[in-house]
């Protein structure tokens, strides 16, 4: 099982890095990617050794929401309702890091539970960009269940922070 973040289509530069490794992988093992929902037309892989699962809640789909609406037709009611989603992150993200998106913790856990209880886990690999709330997922799991495999991926979540910029009211 890999936890990521934003992994298909539209990857992170992490899940760029990792995808990397799946793909000379894939041929000697099977993998499940666990990560965040992206926009609503998003296809899974065509490929049958790396399965794609989204986590997401009902404002994350919100804000994708009003995202594919303004895109689609540039109405300034999806971009306010887009920025105000955006604003509320950023306001939570103030007061404790990434408050916003403590949600994805308990999905990712859930993901995870979900899989293991198909078709068992042998080892996780949590990849961190801006939330550290894969490797807490990975580390729920991992200590219930001390036999799997638990390989992190660290990066410096602080160099690019997106939700520090876009929402910015000033």
């Amino acid at each position: 099982v890999v936890l990521t973040r934003r992994y298909y289509p539209n990857m992170s530069p992490i899940s760029a890095v990792i995808d990397k490794y799946l793909q000379r992988l894939k041929d000697k093992y099977q993998f499940h990617v666990v990560c965040i929902a992206g926009h609503s037309s998003l296809k899974k892989p065509d490929n049958s050794k790396i399965k794609v699962y989204y986590i997401k809640n009902k404002l994350w789909l919100l804000r994708l929401w009003s995202e594919e609406n303004y895109n689609a037709t540039n109405n300034k009611l999806y971009l306010y309702l887009m920025q105000i989603c955006r604003a509320r992150a950023a306001f939570l993200n103030l007061f404790s890091d990434n408050l916003a998106y403590r949600w994805e913790y308990k999905a990712y856990y859930a993901e995870i539970l979900k899989i293991s209880n198909v078709i068992g886990v042998d080892g996780i690999i949590s990849v961190s960009g801006d939330t550290v709330y894969t490797h807490l997922a990975a580390q729920k799991y991992k200590l219930s269940n001390p036999e799997t495999k638990w390989v992190t991926f660290f990066t410096d979540p602080y160099s690019f922070q997106d939700m520090m910029f876009y929402p910015a009211l000033f």
